[in-house]
């Protein structure tokens, strides 16, 4: 009996062996996890490039005749962003404005018109064609949700600016230098 139980775990040696050698029975690989953290950070930046617009009241053609507008780099300047919202549903806007008593002439007004957004990829929003500016902010792109313009020289939304002024009533010109600062901004849209 004894030389029976001896030779009966000497095969049970021999069968755990061929186990672990063959793959079944005991295994030389385990696993383990960790978590890795992604933090997305709301993101709204804003920037204007190209040349400034350029405008200039001056004498017509001909004596008699209503003052000229000209205009140069009217249309040269373009808005570029990055924008990351914080909920799928949030949406951002661009607003227009100019500072309080804003260096304009007298019986000038001036507008603005924003284009839709050229180049880029994501929700880019939409211009909303052209506005007077103003004190109060008026939106010029609406619909920004996350997405970005690009960089490039024609990447973003091109601005085409207008000088308009009051031909009924000149008499408020006079011959002066004027420089109006516009400020753009990136915000919440409601």
């Amino acid at each position: 009996m004894k030389k029976k139980m001896k030779k009966l775990i000497a095969l049970v040696g021999v069968t755990a062996l061929l186990g672990c050698w063959t793959g079944t029975g005991y295994s030389a690989t385990d696993t383990t996890e960790h978590n890795v953290q992604i933090n997305v950070r709301e993101v709204a930046l804003i920037n204007a490039i190209g040349t400034d617009p350029e405008f200039t009241i001056g004498a017509p053609s001909v004596g008699g005749e209503a003052f000229a507008v000209t205009s140069s780099n009217a249309d040269a300047k373009w808005l570029q962003y990055s924008s990351i919202v914080s909920a799928p549903n949030e949406k951002r806007k661009i607003t227009a404005a100019i500072e309080p008593d804003a260096n304009i002439p007298a019986g000038a007004t001036l507008l603005v018109t924003a284009d839709d957004p050229q180049g880029g990829t994501g929700f880019l929003g939409s211009g909303t064609g052209q506005v007077e500016l103003a004190e109060s902010p008026a939106d010029i792109v609406t619909g920004i949700r996350s997405g970005y313009t690009g960089t490039g020289g024609s990447e973003g939304v091109q601005l085409t600016y207008e000088l308009a002024i009051d031909l009924a009533d000149p008499a408020a010109l006079y011959a002066n230098s004027y420089t109006v600062e516009v400020k753009y901004t990136l915000t919440a849209e409601e």
